[in-house]
């Protein structure tokens, strides 16, 4: 990379330079970046002098972050959970982060209760599932410190609670799946599992657990 006007080059690995992150996931594109085919897999610097010299250091502290967008979609993270039997909330063996099973609680109040093409509807399913996606960024939190250390979701598994012969799963997580898209981009698009069961804890709609990998320390 170069900084033409100061007559400087910049070099650093591009998954720890904040610009070419935030242009992976969406945040520095102009309007005509989403037509380019070749946006998330070229390392050219194609919008390189958008957030480049005093524009890029004065908006590199500016640059939103997580839980600031989890604010502006009108979401919070709820209080972290607490495990409801002998088991840790998450574990972390090198720069992976193994999160147990979350249910759809806000504050120790489970919110959504019952069966999925029975007595809920695949709406309440996926607001059962972004509910339990909301409890695995507090754990995150909780072990990182700051939701920005996330690299990358590694893997979803997930269940839902279900009558029988539904079929619609996945379609159900996918209220998990677009929320940790929305806030990190290709980033947040996991691995992932989905499928039924005839009870949950609780009589929770669903529960989901991943797998994450953390940014270097």
């Amino acid at each position: 990379m170069a900084d033409f006007q100061q007559q400087k080059e910049y070099c650093q690995n591009q998954s720890k330079d904040i610009f070419y992150k935030f242009f992976e996931i969406g945040h520095c594109y102009m309007e005509s970046c989403f037509e380019c085919n070749y946006r998330t897999t070229s390392a050219a610097d194609l919008r390189i002098g958008d957030y480049w010299g005093r524009k890029y250091k004065n908006d590199k502290e500016k640059v939103m972050k997580v839980e600031q967008k989890l604010r502006e979609m009108g979401l919070e993270l709820p209080e972290l959970p607490k495990p409801n039997g002998l088991y840790a909330p998450s574990r972390r063996v090198g720069n992976l982060i193994y999160i147990a099973g979350q249910t759809p609680d806000i504050h120790g109040v489970r919110q959504v209760v019952g069966v999925v093409g029975e007595d809920l509807t695949i709406e309440d399913g996926q607001r059962s599932a972004q509910i339990c996606a909301l409890n695995i960024l507090s754990v995150l939190k909780a072990e990182l410190g700051d939701l920005d250390k996330v690299k990358q979701f590694v893997q979803i598994i997930s269940y839902v609670r279900c009558a029988k012969g539904f079929g619609n799963q996945p379609l159900v997580i996918d209220g998990a799946s677009r929320l940790f898209r929305d806030l990190y981009g290709e980033a947040g698009i996991a691995a992932r599992l989905a499928i039924g069961a005839n009870e949950l804890p609780g009589g929770s709609a669903t529960e989901i657990l991943a797998v994450v990998e953390a940014e270097e320390d």
